[in-house]
């Protein structure tokens, strides 16, 4: 039977990091304990905060830093009694939330061994030293993986038989199950074996079949449902008009303040640094993309009760005005009319987005700037779809001058619009033969690079010297793999019935062969006189035959391939 993921119809969370070992007071003291700072942590307050923000989930550490449960862990007590704690501090959020409506997942880290002091290291598998200096990895001569998977895996039984009837989702953090390379985007889970992550899964789905296994988007995904990514690696801090960040196709987490994920023990020299407005705007766009999870806000409060000055109140600010949006923002699907595709932002959308209802009866239009002479203009519709009868879901507007014709979708709208959003809903009319296109990112698994060493990896961020990467800006999940070696290919294989090819046009873009079935069917230039990003440079046009192998060479110059886009 197919799981019924209630993740999967969320598009606003918070996630709260509380570490027992660090978590300060609001006068930057620390508890002299981790059972004071359980002890201290205020439910109630707490729970009646986070429904006061409207999310409709929260995640939550289970445990993290020094893998120090927030619960009576007799699996802890066992194998490090030093870090057992005797409130079950989880269960009671877990209680409080679930009686207002909030749902829960709770946040763990399978391979956190590298924050544990000598002796527990040993006491536990993970054995002395690194692998090559990377933190994250143990040094496979001392590493014992039965003895580590042994630990971690009680940790996961435990978990599953307290809390997991009770939960609708798992948060694994980490680089994935073996040796790890930053920003390649992928893990290396054969050469250096460290966490036994089908076993956490098989564990989790015993207890609860519907819950939602979350990984860290670090790169792999074999074990879990869904990702996660943390932010645009900084870049939302360097460039903070939102109009610029693209969305996703998965869920993203942000912190919007300098206090970070969890409380910073600065309390009231903390700095807003993301426009309030701004954040909710993209919360709405990213709603009408991602397939689950949408945005997260991410923030912590202090032992004894209390947020980082602001931070509750910007957490609560977008939830008023996201809650009016109602069933245009909660329970919705991308639209296949008017697609909001991962890389775009509100400026290449005009700050106009739609969704549709899960059963594509009805069509949202997310107006998010009003045009300047408040007639909505859209194009013709992607999968032949008529829409009518407009009836405005923001009080005081109303609708006028509606039409719709081969050349797309017009209206006017008028009279008081929302302060940061104002929506239009339509009864939709499919067409059940449209044709459907998905599309493939450059760092799916199902891309195979015949000499890996050709190809760089880039995405959208602020490198360490604060210089803003922003050519991605419009790339497909704006990332991009790049070559400027003769002959480096890649290679994969799809069922359908047209392929498109997606690049990064510019004028040091190179020629490039596309073989379909091994045979050479075109070469086409990547080049172009201005930077041109997520372009369509090859198009197959209808293909018979079923399965078919699709490859790409490049024969001179400079690749920066993007993504591939089928028809079914």
């Amino acid at each position: 039977m197919k799981p019924v993921y209630a993740y999967e119809k969320m598009r606003y969370g918070i996630f709260v990091h509380y570490i027992a070992s660090q978590a300060p007071y609001t006068d930057g003291s620390a508890p002299a304990d981790i059972n004071e700072a359980a002890d201290g942590f205020d439910v109630p307050r707490f729970v009646e905060e986070i429904a006061s923000t409207g999310a409709e989930y929260l995640i939550f550490t289970a445990w993290h830093y020094l893998a120090i449960p927030l619960y009576p862990s007799e699996v802890t007590r066992r194998w490090r009694p030093d870090r057992y704690i005797r409130r079950d501090l989880v269960g009671e959020i877990i209680d409080g939330l679930r009686r207002r409506g909030v749902r829960i997942i709770l946040y763990t880290h399978p391979r956190d061994g590298h924050d544990f002091t000598g002796e527990e290291r040993t006491d536990c598998g993970w054995g002395e030293g690194y692998y090559q200096d990377m933190k994250d990895t143990p040094n496979p001569d001392t590493f014992d993986y039965e003895k580590w998977n042994r630990y971690t895996l009680e940790l996961y039984e435990e978990l599953a038989d307290r809390y997991g009837s009770r939960i609708d989702g798992i948060w694994t953090d980490g680089m994935g199950p073996g040796r790890f390379i930053f920003g390649i985007q992928r893990a290396y889970p054969y050469e250096h074996p460290i966490v036994n992550y089908m076993s956490i899964r098989r564990i989790m789905k015993r207890v609860n079949p519907d819950i939602a296994l979350i990984q860290n988007a670090f790169g792999y995904h074999f074990s879990n449902d869904f990702i996660m990514s943390e932010s645009f690696f900084d870049f939302e801090f360097s460039h903070k008009d939102t109009g610029d960040w693209p969305v996703c196709d998965r869920a993203m987490a942000f912190v919007f303040s300098d206090s970070g994920w969890e409380a910073s023990g600065r309390y009231g020299r903390t700095e807003i640094k993301i426009d309030c407005a701004g954040m909710a705007r993209y919360i709405i766009l990213q709603a009408t993309c991602a397939s689950a999870g949408g945005t997260c806000l991410a923030a912590g409060p202090y032992c004894g009760g209390g947020w980082d000055v602001g931070n509750l109140e910007y957490m609560q600010q977008i939830g008023t005005w996201i809650a009016p949006l109602g069933e245009s923002l909660r329970n919705i699907v991308p639209s296949t009319s008017w697609p909001t595709i991962a890389g775009d932002n509100m400026k290449a959308k005009r700050y106009i987005a739609a969704c549709s209802s899960p059963d594509r009866r009805y069509e949202y239009i997310h107006i998010l700037r009003i045009p300047e002479d408040g007639i909505v203009r859209l194009p013709a519709s992607e999968d032949g779809a008529r829409i009518a009868f407009p009836t405005a879901l923001t009080p005081g507007v109303t609708v006028s001058d509606f039409c719709q014709d081969d050349r797309g979708v017009q209206f006017r709208v008028n009279g008081t619009f929302g302060e940061i959003d104002t929506v239009v809903r339509f009864k939709r009319e499919n067409r059940p033969e449209a044709a459907q296109w998905i599309w493939i990112n450059d760092s799916d698994k199902r891309i195979r690079f015949k000499v890996p060493e050709d190809w760089t990896y880039h995405a959208l961020s602020t490198r360490p010297d604060g210089r803003e990467e922003t050519e991605y800006i419009g790339c497909y999940e704006a990332d991009i793999r790049r070559s400027e070696v003769p002959g480096a290919r890649f290679d994969t294989w799809f069922e359908g019935s047209e392929i498109e090819l997606i690049v990064a046009t510019d004028p040091v873009g190179g020629e490039i062969d596309v073989l379909i079935d091994d045979m050479c069917v075109a070469t086409v230039s990547t080049c172009s006189e201005t930077r041109k990003t997520r372009t369509a440079v090859f198009s197959s046009g209808e293909l018979y035959g079923g399965i078919h192998t699709f490859s790409v060479v490049l024969k001179s110059g400079r690749l920066e391939f993007d993504a591939l886009r089928i028809r079914l």
